[in-house]
């Protein structure tokens, strides 16, 4: 009744493939170096995630070689999510939809999970503090005013990750970001973009990013949105993350409640999932594997942080 899934990662293979096309160092499995760690997330045949899994079902290899101090530990650490919103001068005529998007968003949420609300024209501004109450952050979509003024997504990005950077103790974080193709007025891009890529590699997080194509606020001279989809294929391709297009504000509602799951279901796996170590590897190399006995039907995910997208 059970079958053995085997998952083998290579440090460097691993972070490659993380890093293509961007200048990010690669991720490292290894937590420290006399303790090789990885993250595991198990299901049953049903998507319920499982939180059983003992020692014996286990088997962890470095360089080849089996560990035969291993340690096995469920990891139920909570997740902090910034919400992020162009309220610029491009998204004026659309607020109402963006507000009911980000309701239903919301809605999809469900409570639990340590939720603030930014709004960043013309400058970022934190509209709701971090809170676990999803009538709090509703009452705080009330905030969002339209701006004149073109919106500053880096720079809110920016200010994302040094908050990421800045929080103590053992968190999974995801950005969610509602960006348009109106003005960015952001200075210092280049600058800010090296950052959060720093910031990132040092704390990863997952980010996610909803390009809204409103067209109303041609920015002359320049490719309408292209500071914001550039930047935002960075974060979301760096973190595993997703982004999404859509053209005009009536399929924002749609597309917001998909975020919505896809961000609660991340949240039900991260914080029900192991983190397995060894105490003396028998091996200095960086390539470690991880096999596991599971019920069939059954499914898992091995990560180097247990980031689960």
């Amino acid at each position: 009744m059970f079958r053995v899934a085997l998952s083998c990662l290579g440090v460097f293979a691993l972070g490659g493939a993380l890093a293509s096309g961007f200048p990010w160092g690669p991720r490292a499995i290894v937590a420290a170096a006399d303790r090789p760690a990885l993250f595991i997330s198990v299901v049953d045949g049903t998507g319920t995630p499982m939180t059983d899994i003992d020692l014996s079902q286990v088997r962890f290899r470095i360089g080849g070689r089996l560990c035969a101090s291993p340690r096995i530990e469920l990891i139920d650490w909570p997740m902090k999510l910034q919400v992020l919103v162009d309220n610029g001068v491009a998204a004026a005529k659309s607020l109402p939809a963006i507000t009911d998007a980000l309701r239903a968003f919301i809605d999809e949420l469900g409570e639990g999970i340590q939720t603030s609300l930014v709004a960043y024209a013309p400058e970022p501004r934190v509209l709701v503090q971090p809170t676990t109450n999803p009538q709090k952050l509703v009452a705080g979509l009330d905030l969002i005013a339209p701006s004149p003024r073109g919106a500053r997504f880096v720079e809110a990005a920016s200010q994302a990750t040094e908050r990421i950077a800045s929080t103590k103790g053992d968190f999974f974080h995801t950005l969610m970001v509602i960006t348009t193709d109106g003005p960015e007025e952001t200075g210092g891009v280049a600058g800010k973009v090296s950052r959060m890529q720093k910031r990132l590699t040092e704390h990863p997080a997952t980010a996610h990013v909803l390009m809204a194509a409103l067209g109303d606020q041609p920015v002359v001279g320049k490719v309408a949105g292209a500071v914001q989809t550039q930047a935002g294929f960075m974060l979301t391709t760096a973190t595993r993350g997703t982004f999404e297009t859509v053209n005009g504000p009536a399929q924002l509602s749609a597309v917001m409640k998909e975020f919505g799951r896809k961000i609660a279901r991340s949240n039900l796996l991260q914080t029900h999932q192991y983190r397995v170590t060894c105490d003396k590897p028998p091996s200095n190399s960086p390539t470690t594997a991880l096999s596991i006995a599971i019920p069939l039907g059954g499914d898992f995910r091995v990560t180097e942080d247990g980031h689960l997208p």
